[in-house]
């Protein structure tokens, strides 16, 4: 099975609405601490959402930014995970060329 390389703007569009629907829900019942993993590897992809290129961190992040919601992140994964109620891990692109 070959797969394509470059990434369908429709399942961009429908994972974040997903991610943005999952959000909503949860932090109209209360306040919900989110942690951002950043562990991708720096590929970028044409994003249909802001019109340019970003990484999966740049556009997980951005989301969460325009949504207003508040986050933390970082290249380290943090010790007690139990403070979180929703830990988002960005692993990249995978390019097969």
């Amino acid at each position: 099975m070959k797969m394509n390389s470059e990434l369908n703007p429709r399942n961009v569009r429908f994972f974040l609405f997903l991610l943005s629907l999952l959000l909503l829900t949860i932090s109209n019942s209360y306040a919900i601490d989110i942690f951002v993993w950043q562990k991708d590897n720096d590929i970028t992809s044409p994003d249909p959402i802001f019109e340019e290129n970003l990484t999966t961190f740049s556009a997980i992040t951005r989301t969460l930014g325009e949504l207003e919601y508040n986050f933390q992140s970082d290249t380290l994964l943090p010790e007690n995970l139990s403070e979180y109620e929703i830990v988002i891990v960005s692993l990249g692109f995978f390019c097969n060329t």
